[in-house]
């Protein structure tokens, strides 16, 4: 099924996102496949490309609010992984609510700027954040192995754009990370690669309640979190469901996709798992990968399963540079280059352009 190969595209960068960005080894990839597999069985028919990511990933970490990732280590570090787990079933709970209450209908008040600045944003905020992987600030390692590393990002972006001049039978992120990876293992070429992130599970997690007293104490301590989860994580679900609906010329009900983030939610909070919501950027490799359904995210969840129990140390050679090449391609196919041509600038009002 083309929804099923195309949903696996995107599952690499969840795992490797999953690594760096948890909070500790209890939230990691264990849970990560829960919002996949659990969101899709809610999720609008029309609207299939959301993917399910941390709240904190690339847009809600940097706004000039007070980080998700601060929020996410301050209450573990202050209560325990425990009141996180609680935190994320709270903040599934708000957003199922919110979902009721017919939230999704706020969003045809949202000016077009807003959508554009917002798409915009992103799109730099992602081509950022590989600027360290690909300059490999954080490695004490020589010239060479930097010129190396720019060369395997340069070959993934020639696939990347090539492949699909000759064919579109199998997504070109997909055959770009297959075939950096072949190379750097036959060759054992001296690149970063996902293991360095960090540790991958090779265990499924198991179904608990949060450990924690039963009393209004803790919910005053979880709710100014969780609150803030659920508002931010609907925030960037609905604007990505929007730009996505634009993409696709479709017309998505974002109550059911309130209300299938916040059940998807509730069931990672008993798994253990940190709150999800949709990922532009990954929503965005889906859809260029070819994905219309939301078979896609379900197959992406699935083999997000497979990878981290049966293919961990396979998953831990794939060369960051091949995913960093995939995110560029993300990061310029994101941004909305007709808003920064002088004409367009010039058909908005001044106050909107700023």
């Amino acid at each position: 099924d083309p929804d099923r190969l195309r949903g696996d595209a995107p599952v690499v960068f969840r795992s490797v996102d999953v690594v760096a960005k948890r909070v500790s080894a209890a939230t990691g990839h264990a849970a990560a496949y829960a919002p996949e597999v659990h969101v899709c069985s809610f999720l609008d028919e029309r609207y299939p490309a959301s993917r399910p990511h941390e709240v904190y990933a690339y847009s809600a970490r940097d706004f000039a609010v007070p980080t998700l990732t601060e929020l996410y280590r301050g209450l573990v570090e202050e209560h325990g992984i425990e009141y996180l787990f609680a935190a994320t079933i709270l903040a599934g709970v708000i957003q199922v609510g919110l979902g009721y209450l017919g939230v999704g209908e706020l969003m045809r008040f949202i000016p077009r700027t807003v959508m554009v600045g917002f798409v915009n944003a992103l799109a730099i905020l992602i081509f950022l954040a590989q600027v360290p992987h690909i300059l490999l600030t954080d490695d004490a390692s020589g010239t060479d192995r930097v010129l190396a590393n720019g060369v395997a990002i340069l070959i993934g972006l020639a696939v990347i754009y090539g492949l699909p001049r000759l064919t579109r039978a199998v997504p070109s992120p997909l055959v770009a990370i297959v075939a950096i990876t072949g190379a750097a293992m036959i060759w054992n070429l001296d690149l970063p690669t996902v293991g360095d992130m960090g540790e991958l599970p090779d265990s499924l997690p198991f179904v608990a309640l949060p450990d924690l007293p039963f009393a209004i104490e803790t919910l005053a301590i979880i709710f100014p979190v969780a609150f803030t989860l659920a508002l931010v994580g609907l925030l960037e679900s609905l604007l990505t469901a929007q730009l996505l609906d634009d993409l696709t010329d479709t017309d998505s009900d974002k109550n059911t996709e309130a209300r299938g983030q916040g059940i998807a939610n509730v069931a990672t909070g008993f798994l253990g798992g940190m709150a999800g919501c949709a990922m532009i950027g990954q929503s965005m490799i889906n859809h260029r990968s070819g994905g219309r359904t939301r078979l896609s995210t379900l197959a992406s969840g699935v083999f997000l399963l497979i990878l981290i129990l049966a293919l961990g140390d396979l998953v831990a050679q794939i060369p960051m540079a091949a995913l960093v090449a995939v995110m560029i391609m993300v990061s310029v196919g994101t941004f909305d280059w007709r808003s920064v041509r002088p004409s367009a600038i010039r058909a908005h009002p001044l106050t909107e352009t700023a």
